[in-house]
């Protein structure tokens, strides 16, 4: 066989060597720069052997260091992965998904913090997402709206999907190499038809490659809608504490007759004017770098950041213990005033009952139930309303 090659070698002249090497797009690293600025980190699961993808990885900005890369194939026993390099295997990273729970559960979370899965499939593609969301990450996939069933299975397992449209951007472009054989029997609105059916379980959808840009913009609308509504709903829970701690001081008033809080008002305030002001902070821009402030992941034993509890332990404090206190000490100013000027009778009975401090001290009081006690009430809600408005 060596004598075969070697007798038609003599009649051959090397006249050059052809290849081809798969590259990432240009708008991947811009991308990558912006979810990782945003907090956001970028997994990149690649169908690929490790050595394959740690060249393209590397070239679209991911660590492929110590322990940045993981094999989902299932190693069976006694089995070597030749493709994984030699850290990988030093290391001893696990491979395949049931090495990666026990990893999880036995060792540390070095699973969950890399940045690449190699050798992966639909179904250890699935069960990494599910991984990541047993354990409180928010999963957010992109890939192509006109994916196979297998990657619709997988946008399904995730959060939020987003779609990304290139076939029928590139053939508007004329810059389709792979679209030559269907571009003149499919038009724009077939296109679109195929597009709306593989794409419905997207929550976005972006137009050609350039629009992947939009992506972090994407993210950083999201937090704010967050920011806002987290900001709308603390304004109706601080209303509600000042309302009852208003209610709590009323028993602790020094005038004599306890102060009344009229229900239907009280009612109104709650059901209807605290929710339309919290539901108009919820459309609201809070913070312009809202994108920089990332949210605590979905564990059920950690619903608030250390910090996120203390601002909102102080703020309740602060937001509603001084409208309380100023609306108590309203009551009693209106109260003495009002019986001053209209209840001249029953105040003069007490003899020196001149001003509102010694009028709301008048014993004759006591069982009083006119108009002024709710008119004094009604100021007290209506100073409530003023302080939640400002």
């Amino acid at each position: 066989r060596i004598h075969v090659v070697s007798f038609f070698s003599k009649f051959m002249s090397f006249q050059g060597m052809l290849g081809s090497s798969i590259r990432p797009r240009r708008e991947t690293e811009s991308l990558l720069e912006q979810c990782n600025s945003a907090g956001i980190r970028f997994v990149f699961f690649s169908p690929r052997n490790m050595r394959r993808t740690k060249e393209l990885a590397s070239q679209m900005g991911i660590d492929v260091s110590w322990n940045s890369a993981i094999s989902l194939r299932e190693l069976n026993d006694g089995e070597v992965d030749f493709y994984s390099p030699t850290w990988d295997k030093k290391a001893k990273l696990p491979h395949g998904v049931q090495e990666v729970k026990t990893h999880l559960d036995e060792v540390d979370n070095v699973p969950l913090l890399v940045s690449l899965f190699t050798d992966v499939t639909c179904e250890t593609s699935k069960a990494m997402l599910r991984i990541f969301r047993e354990y409180g990450d928010t999963v957010s996939v992109v890939g192509l709206v006109s994916s196979t069933i297998q990657g619709l299975d997988i946008k399904k397992s995730a959060d939020l999907a987003i779609g990304v449209n290139l076939i029928s951007v590139e053939m508007a472009e004329n810059n389709c190499p792979y679209c030559h054989n269907f571009a003149s029997a499919m038009t724009r609105e077939d296109l679109q038809l195929v597009r709306c059916i593989s794409s419905n379980v997207c929550a976005f959808q972006v137009e050609g490659p350039k629009a992947m840009m939009k992506l972090a913009e994407i993210v950083g609308a999201g937090r704010e809608s967050l920011e806002a509504i987290y900001s709308g709903a603390l304004f109706v829970l601080t209303g509600c504490v000042s309302l009852a701690l208003v209610l709590v001081f009323a028993p602790c008033s020094v005038a004599v007759c306890i102060p009344f809080i009229p229900p239907l008002e009280s009612m109104i305030l709650l059901v209807f004017f605290l929710p339309v002001l919290g539901f108009s902070l919820a459309f609201s821009d809070v913070y312009e770098d809202a994108i920089k402030r990332t949210p605590a992941k979905n564990e059920s034993n950690d619903v608030f950041l250390p910090y996120e509890k203390r601002h909102i332990y102080i703020h309740n404090a602060v937001r509603s213990i001084f409208p309380a206190f100023g609306a108590s000490f309203l009551y009693l100013i209106a109260l003495g005033d009002l019986l001053l000027n209209f209840e001249v009778a029953i105040i003069d009975e007490c003899g020196s009952a001149k001003t509102w401090s010694s009028a709301i001290l008048c014993t004759n009081i006591r069982e009083y139930d006119g108009g002024i006690r709710s008119s004094a009430s009604a100021l007290v809600l209506s100073e409530l309303a003023l302080c939640f408005v400002v």
